[in-house]
């Protein structure tokens, strides 16, 4: 049976927190995403056409932490959502673990090829590793894709490109190299308010499209995030910026 280590890797797009050391290039995870940097990975992406970002970029922001519960008569280490309101048996010794946090952005852009002008909303995913002291152990792969709207007030996030966050340029920017064969994903997610009132949404559902050794020929793989982690809000995310 998977642990909730292994299963949070598959759940949140099969991000490997590997590579990239703090020491090496000091990028700030909330400084990643930016207006120059999304047109820059873009211009990777799709070379004929120029993209410019024209409206909003929301990001949220969720905290994975690693906390030391009861079962039966052991203790063992749990990574849980900061964000999750389900009642877990912490024992009383304060215990400053690794933590990973997930960042997911909605933004508004405009692609013009030719004569042809074409505005979408895109999303783009990542994560960040962190010691117990607060380092920055490294980064996740970077995922985006187009965000369309779902049934019953859902909307979908399709991975179509694989980015490795790789350091900062002169000015400020963050560097990305794009890597080939992106896994196909569609994460469903809706609108939410968390425990204190603050905006966010909530990852519900995530579907495999691409091909995997797991469900055969011509099947998805369905992970469904409150069976797996028997916790509806284990990928919760709060509204940290707007701009």
């Amino acid at each position: 049976m998977l642990n909730f280590k292994n299963i949070i890797t598959i759940v949140t797009a099969l991000m490997l927190f590997a590579a990239c050391k703090a020491p090496s290039y000091s990028v700030q995870p909330e400084n990643v995403v930016s207006r120059d940097f999304i047109s820059g990975i873009y211009q990777q992406q799709a070379p004929d056409r120029v993209t410019t970002v024209k409206g909003e970029t929301i990001g949220y922001k969720a905290e994975i932490l690693e906390k030391l519960v009861k079962r039966d008569a052991v203790t063992e280490y749990k990574m849980a959502n900061k964000n999750s309101v389900k009642k877990e048996n912490d024992i009383g010794i304060a215990v400053i673990g690794k933590r990973t946090e997930l960042y997911f952005y909605e933004v508004e852009i405009e692609q013009v090829r030719g004569s042809d002008t074409m505005p979408k909303t895109i999303g783009v995913l990542f994560s960040a590793n962190f010691s117990p002291n607060g380092d920055c152990l490294g980064f996740g792969p970077l995922y985006i894709g187009d965000i369309d709207r779902g049934s019953n007030n859902t909307k979908m996030f399709k991975t179509d490109g694989l980015f490795r966050i790789r350091g900062m340029t002169s000015d400020g920017e963050t560097r990305a190299g794009r890597k080939p064969n992106c896994p196909e994903l569609v994460f469903f997610y809706t609108y939410a308010s968390g425990s204190n009132g603050q905006l966010g949404l909530s990852f519900s559902q995530v579907v495999q499209t691409s091909k995997n050794k797991i469900s055969g020929i011509n099947k998805f793989l369905v992970y469904d995030v409150a069976r797996i982690f028997n916790d509806p809000d284990a990928l919760s995310f709060l509204l940290t910026k707007t701009n």
